[in-house]
């Protein structure tokens, strides 16, 4: 027992690539990747119902977000923001026109909370209408991802976490899902949560998770919310405003995740994203510095770290050292992560290995390094 201990000197990081090779369907498709996210079948279809008409309308009227990435798109929403908010440009007149529009819009039944969304007070400025389509980008996610219509039955983290998990100490799920956490087969806890489980894996989340809830309560005026953030979920229909009794206050409720750079500027906290002040998110990136100062390996699976990814850049320097081994494990032999450390982590210069993903999450040359 000692020595299978002894072992558990690494540190897993898991990205969207492992989700997609986990064999968790949606209606019989698999997930979509960030570099595919529109072209999904998943996510074309839930475009087309008429619950995201403010997002169909920028990806229409901007080519920026038009058949691009996840993270692109994060990207052209919140920089337009910024541009917006500082005065230096307006929308197209055709996106506020449609914008103001969506007061008589048809709400499908699955989508009727949305309705409160577009009618507070503040729909008349550019800024809010940005907010409203990031929102909206929020809310899909949700929806992509809402576990009461996906098939967790049959994927393949138990067979997968087998092969590695005597070597484990700790995991980084960099996803906004909840798909390996809730299908690796263990017991697991989240830094912070209030409830570890002797001998549970701790599953680290610096992106925050679709699981657990950012919550501005009780708010009056948009000016004064103020966000809480809890472990625990909001259901799809829940999300948005609620009103607290029948002439109180609303309450707001989103998924608490944190978008990918520049995005993740945000995670210093802003209107509508919590901040590393905040203890849920801060606790995370304590335990991901921890986890990676403390391991002697380093493994990432289905991992590429978005390009401008400072946070994640500086993180590595900081606790990478000459000893560190590391191992990436991508689909198609693709090596753009192992290069991009090659070079962030140039003056240590530690061992950096690459070994293929085959269908099923199967690595057996990434195995057979872990038990050299």
């Amino acid at each position: 027992m000692e020595n299978i201990e002894m072992e558990k000197d690494t540190v897993l990081v898991i990205g969207s690539g492992a989700t997609v090779g986990s064999g968790v369907t949606r209606d019989g498709e698999r997930l979509p990747t960030d570099s595919g996210f529109f072209e999904s079948p998943i996510v074309y279809g839930l475009l087309g119902e008429q619950g995201y008409p403010l997002l169909n309308i920028f990806r229409e009227f901007i080519p920026a977000t038009e058949h691009c990435s996840l993270c692109k798109t994060w990207n052209a929403l919140f920089n337009l923001r910024g541009l917006v908010r500082a005065g230096v440009v307006r929308l197209d007149q055709k996106i506020v026109d449609t914008f103001h529009k969506l007061g008589n819009h048809e709400w499908p039944q699955r989508y009727i909370f949305q309705q409160g969304h577009y009618s507070i007070p503040h729909t008349l400025h550019d800024y809010y209408i940005v907010e409203c389509a990031i929102w909206e980008l929020r809310v899909l996610f949700h929806d992509v991802y809402d576990p009461h219509h996906l098939k967790l039955y049959g994927s393949k983290y138990p067979t997968f976490w087998k092969g590695i998990e005597r070597h484990i100490s700790a995991v980084v799920n960099m996803n906004f899902d909840t798909t390996f956490d809730h299908g690796f087969g263990a017991h697991w806890y989240y830094p912070g949560d209030g409830v570890p489980v002797d001998g549970a894996m701790e599953i680290i989340r610096p992106h925050g998770s679709l699981g657990w809830t950012s919550l501005s309560k009780g708010c009056g005026s948009y000016d004064d919310w103020h966000w809480e953030n809890t472990y625990e979920k909001t259901e799809f229909d829940e999300l948005g405003f609620q009103r607290k009794g029948t002439t109180g206050p609303f309450d707001f409720r989103q998924a608490m995740i944190v978008p990918q750079p520049p995005g993740k500027e945000e995670v210093i906290g802003n209107s509508t994203v919590p901040g590393l002040g905040n203890q849920v998110l801060r606790k995370q990136w304590i335990a991901f510095e921890r986890a990676l100062r403390d391991s002697k390996r380093w493994v990432f699976v289905g991992f590429s770290m978005a390009s401008g990814d400072d946070y994640l850049e500086l993180l590595f320097r900081h606790c990478v050292s000459k000893e560190t081994r590391i191992a990436c494990s991508s689909y198609g032999g693709d090596y753009s992560l192992r290069n991009r450390l090659i070079e962030t982590l140039r003056d240590e210069n530690p061992d950096i290995s690459c070994f293929p993903i085959f269908d099923s999450l199967r690595a057996p040359n990434l195995n057979r390094w872990l038990d050299e």
